[in-house]
């Protein structure tokens, strides 16, 4: 028996109320990580695959001595002490190789 042929075509998103239900959990959960993230006892500083600064918490800012605007967009590297800037650069790249 010969199977009907598949229509390769994309078919559209479908948008409607479970999508934007989707889309205000997806809000609503961001908006708590980002609530357990600023009342967390402890400095934390969130990067991305590249290493540059995502977020930060008051505690960070007050632990560095930067506004969390100025260190945004930055690379991690520049809250450690010169010396240790390049290997940090390696065991960075180096984990997201063997992420172990």
């Amino acid at each position: 028996m010969k199977r009907p042929k598949q229509d390769p075509t994309p078919k559209p998103v479908k948008s409607g109320p479970s999508t934007q239900t989707e889309i205000d959990h997806a809000k609503q959960a961001e908006k708590k990580f980002r609530q357990i993230l600023e009342f967390a006892p402890d400095a934390m500083v969130i990067v991305d695959k590249t290493g540059l600064i995502t977020l930060v918490n008051s505690q960070a800012e007050k632990l560095f001595g930067y506004s969390r605007d100025e260190l945004t967009g930055k690379p991690v590297e520049i809250l450690m002490p010169e010396g240790m800037r390049n290997r940090h650069r390696d065991h960075r790249a180096n984990f997201l190789v063997h992420p172990t």
